[in-house]
């Protein structure tokens, strides 16, 4: 084997085993970081930008150029904590928990950008009752209607369906 192949040879080993290099790793988690962290700065400079604008096409187009680069950040704050999870054998506990405090940090610092909506009360789930309609109640059997012959079958329903069972054997 000559020189050029063991050369040749020991680089496409190096390749294959990159992911495993924690030096690497760790580039790739500074330089997404870093990533993050400039947008954030643009985002509050053009914020900053647009609210000293008089133009208010201007400062529409600002506030939402701001808004897709929050939405771009947060999925790139994502990104970093699968990276981290990638990690955690590698990591030591105490790198792994400041890892996921500066993370966290992050996260919190772009939901802090003001991005020119305003943002309601959270949703319960959509169990709450809205004010238009405090008065109906799902399940509420207050006005106590459903007593033995609430579902009793009369003679129109007996007919109705007999009715239809004969119209279903029709069609078959």
């Amino acid at each position: 084997m000559s020189v050029i192949d063991l050369i040749e040879r020991v680089d496409a080993i190096c390749r294959r085993y990159e992911k495993y290099d924690l030096d690497n790793h760790n580039e790739a988690l500074g330089s997404q970081y870093d990533v993050v962290e400039a947008g954030i700065e643009a985002s509050l400079q053009k914020l900053e930008a647009a609210t000293t604008e008089e133009d208010r096409a201007f400062d529409v187009a600002m506030k939402a150029d701001v808004q897709q680069t929050k939405a771009y950040l947060l999925e790139e704050v994502s990104e970093l904590q699968k990276l981290t999870l990638e990690r955690v054998n590698v990591l030591s506990k105490e790198e792994f928990v400041a890892q996921n405090d500066l993370i966290s940090m992050l996260k919190e610092r772009i939901e802090a950008i003001s991005d020119g909506i305003a943002r309601g009360a959270k949703q319960t789930g959509g169990w709450a009752t809205s004010a238009s309609h405090e008065g109906i109640k799902i399940g509420s059997t207050s006005d106590k209607r459903f007593g033995s012959n609430y579902c009793q079958q009369t003679e129109e329903s007996i007919r109705f369906r007999q009715g239809n069972e004969m119209q279903k054997m029709k069609q078959d």
